[in-house]
């Protein structure tokens, strides 16, 4: 990338020569076709990094190859915006050093990297409100409706390993950081965006994760969530399915396992992987009651193996529903005071109000002096309960 730290202050052309071409401060230099221009043609105290100052230089193609593989050359940090056109090729280590501009009032941008013209900044601004963004490095892509390429990348990295892992790292086909230092900071590790625009049709906007395998002993971790560092942070979400704010819309389905897609749909472990003598990690359930309170139960299984349903509330019950075409009826509740079935059932400890009290033909209740039976909807009878 060396090629990339000279051309950042210069406009490069690869047209025909010229007998002179002109320098710092005016001075001239030879510049014929096929001379490879020496470090104090370009910076004048001849040292192999210097400041260009803002001056526009011109040379052909072959001198820019012909500097590229003088040994001598190491860094040259210069100012102003560099034109390339065409193919660029660089050999060997690269740096460009830019200071950056950090306001919001245009898009600012290290290194522009567009194919077919798109306009940037005008995209960004587009999704984000009207706002700018400062970037390092932005490459884009306009695809013409004419297009017939398999894919288009606007950024692509590719490794290939010829070599087994070392250590704990890895090799990795694109790698991002993001760390605070500064209180209140909002890191984003990564953040995508799909998006459409009003009209079309048929459009699919998705983020994918490919796996292909060809071994049967490959080792495959779809996705990692890794918790590190010194502290317990006060909230985690490892995965969160969110709305944006003031968005009425809300996802069709937060998760889906498709058909045949996994042995186990999902799996939670123990709280605690160094005491085997706890519960496993328990799914819970948030809701909104009546009082505008949240209340939250949930479902696991305790030490003994056994299957734990706990609603969120004091006194709660345990429903059993009919599906009735999705909108539910109540067959069974379980709570402290019993079970109570809405078929015909046994209920304990219920005495009827009257002989013409609500009732479900086959029902049961019983008090300490009679055992009530509903004959027909809404009739008891009773006979006495005495000991033998």
């Amino acid at each position: 990338m060396r090629f990339v730290a000279l051309v950042a202050g210069f406009l490069l052309w690869a047209g025909g020569a010229s007998a002179q071409c002109i320098g710092p401060a005016g001075v001239p230099f030879n510049c014929a076709v096929g001379t490879a221009p020496a470090l104090t043609d370009i910076v004048q105290a001849g040292s192999t990094t210097g400041v260009q100052s803002g001056h526009t230089i011109r040379y052909t193609l072959s001198q820019i190859l012909g500097l590229l593989q003088n040994p001598a050359f190491t860094t040259l940090t210069t100012t102003g915006n560099a034109t390339i056109g065409g193919t660029l090729g660089v050999a060997g280590a690269a740096n460009l050093s830019l200071p950056g501009v950090f306001t919001n009032t245009q898009s600012n941008t290290g290194l522009t990297i567009d194919l077919n013209g798109l306009d940037m900044g005008a995209a960004f601004r587009a999704q984000q409100g009207g706002n700018n963004a400062t970037s390092a490095v932005s490459a884009g892509v306009l695809v013409p409706s004419t297009s017939t390429v398999y894919q288009v990348n606007a950024m692509a990295g590719f490794i290939q390993s010829n070599a087994a892992a070392v250590s704990t790292g890895g090799y990795v086909g694109g790698y991002f950081q993001a760390v605070a230092t500064a209180n209140s900071a909002n890191m984003f590790g990564i953040n995508t965006l799909a998006a459409d625009t009003a009209g079309l049709t048929g459009v699919h906007l998705q983020n994918e994760l490919d796996f292909n395998v060809a071994n049967a002993g490959t080792v495959v971790s779809g996705l990692n969530m890794y918790l590190a560092g010194s502290a317990t942070p006060s909230t985690a979400n490892a995965y969160s399915v969110l709305v944006a704010a003031g968005f009425s819309g809300s996802w069709g389905t937060a998760f889906t396992s498709g058909d045949n897609a996994s042995f186990d749909g999902i799996s939670l472990g123990t709280q605690n992987t160094h005491n085997p003598t706890l519960p496993s990690q328990p799914a819970s359930f948030r809701s909104y009651i009546a009082s505008g309170a949240t209340v939250t139960g949930q479902v696991y299984t305790d030490t003994y193996g056994n299957f734990v349903v706990r609603p969120g509330v004091n006194d709660g019950s345990f429903v059993f529903q009919d599906y009735n075409g999705g909108a539910g009826t109540n067959l069974a509740t379980v709570s402290k005071s019993g079970l109570s079935m809405f078929v015909p059932l046994i209920t304990t400890t219920a005495t009827p109000a009257s002989s013409s009290a609500t009732c479900t033909t086959g029902q049961i209740e019983f008090d300490s002096a009679y055992v009530y039976m509903c004959v027909a909807t809404n009739t008891w009878r009773r006979a006495a309960s005495s000991a033998f």
